[in-house]
């Protein structure tokens, strides 16, 4: 579930629900999951849903949907579920005119999907050899997917 705040409302969201008041329609998407586990959910934090604005086309996604580094390293962090969920967003690639990520450039256009999609692949059947890195005091596995960095573990 997420919340949005405006002076004169709160709202909160979770999958497939859309929210209407006035010029706003926004539907919630339960899109990008990047953890393992039993419950559904995207993002970087169990409960986090990317957000389209039903108006402008525009798909708030968080970290996973991006042109800088995507953080596949950690605890419960699941590759094959990444890409499962930015497949699920094919049903939308119509109404997606770009996407706001919190990171890179912003917006990106739909088009970076597939890619990331087919880069994720490509890092999962070991087609790309990493470069290792220290983050956050830990040693981490980059991958250049073309359109963006793949951090694993």
């Amino acid at each position: 579930m997420i919340g949005l705040q405006r002076m004169d409302w709160m709202l909160a969201l979770s999958g497939r629900q859309e929210y209407e008041k006035g010029w706003q329609k926004m539907e919630a998407i339960e899109a990008i999951l990047t953890r393992r586990s039993t419950r559904r959910y995207s993002g970087e934090m169990q409960g986090s849903t990317a957000l389209l604005d039903k108006n402008s086309g525009m798909l708030f996604s968080g970290d996973p949907i991006q042109d800088g580094h995507i953080f596949m390293f950690g605890e419960m962090r699941d590759l094959s579920a990444y890409i499962h969920s930015l497949r699920r967003l094919d049903k939308y690639k119509d109404d997606i005119k770009g996407i706001y990520a919190n990171h890179g450039t912003l917006p990106v256009d739909y088009s970076i999907v597939p890619k990331l999609i087919e880069g994720a692949l490509q890092v999962e059947r070991g087609e790309i050899v990493p470069v290792e890195v220290d983050r956050f005091g830990k040693t981490v596995h980059v991958y250049d997917v073309g359109v963006a960095s793949v951090l694993c573990d």
